[in-house]
């Protein structure tokens, strides 16, 4: 996990955290965390009781880490939120040209 020096650390973290889970499409394992984030278990697990707390995180039957429901409230709510500022855009762009405007949002860079 590259280091950035202008955010707070745990929180670069955390994110780093839940998109590893992405990736793994689903579930992970706190060694392939570890390994793939070049974090120390001790470190992601403390990181993973607090994701869990927020239910950000859940731990599987399996020990298995994945993806919190708690994730879905906030992707509805920055859904909603975008289509509330870019619908204005998107109206102005499509009276000045006379075509029809479209927002996509890309799945991954």
């Amino acid at each position: 996990m590259a280091e950035r020096r202008d955010g707070i650390q745990s929180v670069d973290r955390a994110f780093a955290i839940l998109e590893a889970m992405v990736d793994a499409e689903g579930e992970v394992g706190l060694s392939e965390l570890s390994e793939r984030l070049e974090l120390p278990v001790p470190t992601l697990h403390r990181m993973l009781r607090t994701l869990m707390a927020g239910g950000y995180a859940r731990q599987l039957a399996s020990r298995r880490y994945a993806l919190g429901p708690r994730l879905i409230t906030l992707g509805e709510a920055a859904a909603r939120l975008t289509g509330s500022w870019a619908r204005p855009v998107l109206a102005d762009l499509s009276k000045a040209l006379g075509e029809t405007a479209n927002m996509a949002i890309r799945d991954r860079v």
